[in-house]
């Protein structure tokens, strides 16, 4: 099943501010999407869920939600 990772979706569920795990409130933090990863049944318009993603903190990746913002599109999908 994995084999084909191309036709992984990446489903933006929201979003949340991270602050390095040093900073004790200072700082505004970096924004980190979450979100699940889906793979396509097969002959069919649904998906299995596979995975999950989160954010972690690091200072070179300022907007976790970029990507989404500029490559992005909205659909309604079926996750059995």
């Amino acid at each position: 099943m994995m084999d084909d990772i191309a036709s992984l979706k990446w489903v933006l569920l929201g979003s949340c501010i991270v602050k390095h795990p040093n900073c004790e409130g200072r700082g505004r933090g970096v924004r980190g999407a979450v979100g699940l990863i889906l793979y396509p049944v097969p002959n069919s318009v649904k998906f299995y869920r596979v995975g999950v993603f989160f954010p972690t903190y690091s200072r070179s990746y300022e907007d976790g939600v970029r990507l989404f913002r500029t490559a992005g599109e909205i659909r309604t999908m079926t996750v059995i």
